[in-house]
């Protein structure tokens, strides 16, 4: 038995195949070879090893009547053979198709679910901030209220309170106005007080050179 076959529990004989060797040796492209493996159910065999190819066990009594029905037309017309080839070509293009329009349509939903939930969030969040400028409002109003009615309630003391303030500022003023009058007569004693020094200090140098100028004389 070759290598590349396999005694099936019936007594079949499979040939372990890769879907490009069935490709090949069928005349049909690779997508077409997968859709054919699924619709007659033939046993895979999937590697663990990543990038290794899937062997497919192919019974040869099924792989010869595919190879019949795939075969070209006899000059004049198509055969029946030729008819069932042609038909189950079209229906792996279908099959293919109805699989990309199904993944098409699954990645439709998943995105419509995602915008779904990013306009729920939005909507969530408008009215969150609804709900915080309706509250702020209240808590403004609630608080110009209290306001009010402190002020209706304490305005004499409020009233009393500015008097004894602007009395307290007038006071302030006075002793400040004061207290420049007080430095400014400060200044003048101080200057006074050097003039009176300094003539002192010349009253005193003349006596001491007039004592001189007699002892001098005297002599």
């Amino acid at each position: 038995m070759p290598a590349n076959e396999i005694e099936r529990p019936s007594g079949d004989v499979g040939l372990r195949l890769t879907y490009a060797e069935i490709a090949a040796r069928l005349g049909i492209s690779g997508d077409a070879a997968r859709q054919l493996v699924r619709r007659r159910g033939w046993f895979r065999i999937v590697p663990n090893r990543r990038g290794a190819p899937t062997t497919v066990i192919v019974p040869e009594g099924e792989l010869m009547g595919e190879r019949r029905d795939t075969r070209p037309p006899v000059e004049g017309g198509m055969t029946p053979d030729g008819d069932r080839g042609e038909l189950r070509l079209a229906l792996s293009t279908v099959d293919r198709l109805s699989v990309q329009l199904t993944e098409a349509s699954a990645r439709a939903d998943a995105e419509r679910v995602r915008a779904d939930r990013a306009e729920a969030r939005a909507d969530q969040e408008r009215l969150a901030a609804d709900r915080f400028r309706a509250e702020s409002a209240v808590a403004q109003e609630a608080a110009e209220a209290r306001l009010s009615k402190v002020e209706e309630a304490h305005g004499s003391e409020v009233a009393g309170l500015r008097v004894r303030a602007d009395e307290a500022v007038a006071r302030a003023e006075r002793a400040e106005g004061e207290r420049d009058v007080t430095r400014e007569a400060h200044a003048k004693a101080m200057q006074a007080n050097r003039k009176w020094e300094a003539a002192d200090a010349a009253r005193k140098a003349r006596g001491r050179l007039r004592r001189a100028w007699d002892g001098w004389r005297g002599r």
